[in-house]
């Protein structure tokens, strides 16, 4: 049963929280109400889906489920199974929410202690220690690719969770279908099996990005640059993929001309048969 939850302040300004995805935010923070009184939560892609964001298509179970890694990568959650089933911890949660009679758990803690729950500085749920030094937000833009990195990695790498395929061979369909378009639009050969190509691919997916959109951008940019010696060697994934992807989609589909609807069809129908 979903609950109140707060969040302080502090969660605006944390580095740790900074680092993660629009979309990893986003569900880290819904989901604290469904959590119970200790913070604790049954876990299934498809079912945090619903119940975090049901509504937004585009968010779908797979993504969920990369952005879980990423709070996990993080410090900010623990995923742990107990017997088949499959279960999250949200680190430090005592510490944050201050629940008047909380409930006993009916979910098993996870084993061991979680590293993060000692040691935080910034009384913050899930939030680890922030790294050392001043971290501008320039630095955060150069990292980007870096945590895209760490997430793929997660993704595919999943320790103890022999079901993973079931989640991770969506992102390698479109891995390849990604691809299989770039190829054939510019005649290359980039491998599907890249680190960097699934890296950008990965980080375009978590935040929100469909198959249609690279189909988008690819099309868009090769008719552009396909015949331009100067821009040709360009058609490649760290250019299309990169952090201006939305801005190439964006442009792609102001270049799609609008189709015309059934009335301005009926009415350019009928002044050709006036004009008869």
């Amino acid at each position: 049963m979903p609950r109140i939850r707060t969040i302080r302040p502090e969660v605006c300004s944390s580095v740790t929280v900074a680092k993660l995805s629009i979309s990893a935010q986003l569900i880290w923070e819904r989901m604290w109400c469904f959590c119970d009184d200790a913070g604790r939560m049954d876990y299934h892609p498809n079912v945090l889906k619903g119940e975090v964001v049901p509504h937004l298509s585009r968010i779908t179970p797979g993504i969920v489920h990369s952005c879980v890694l990423e709070m996990r990568n993080a410090g900010l959650i623990q995923i742990y199974k107990v017997g088949t089933r499959d279960y999250i911890q949200v680190t430090n949660w005592k510490e944050h929410q201050k629940i008047n009679k909380p409930q006993i758990s009916r979910i098993p803690p996870p084993p061991g202690n979680i590293k993060s729950n000692s040691g935080n500085a910034t009384g913050i749920p899930g939030t680890l220690p922030e790294c050392s030094g001043n971290i501008q937000g320039t630095e955060r833009g150069k990292r980007k690719e870096e945590i895209g990195t760490k997430r793929l990695s997660l993704y595919e790498t999943l320790s103890g969770k022999p079901d993973d395929a079931s989640v991770e061979n969506p992102f390698l369909e479109l891995v390849k279908s990604v691809i299989d378009a770039l190829n054939a639009a510019t005649g290359s050969s980039f491998k599907a099996s890249s680190a960097k190509t699934r890296s950008l691919i990965n980080a375009r997916r978590c935040e929100g990005f469909e198959l249609a959109d690279f189909e988008a951008v690819i099309r868009h940019k090769a008719a552009e640059w396909r015949d331009d010696p100067k821009m040709r060697g360009f058609l490649r994934p760290e250019t299309l993929f990169g952090t201006k992807f939305e801005g190439y989609l964006n442009a792609a589909r102001a270049s799609t001309p609008k189709p015309e609807s059934a009335s301005i069809g009926r009415f350019k129908h009928d002044l050709g048969e006036v004009a008869l």
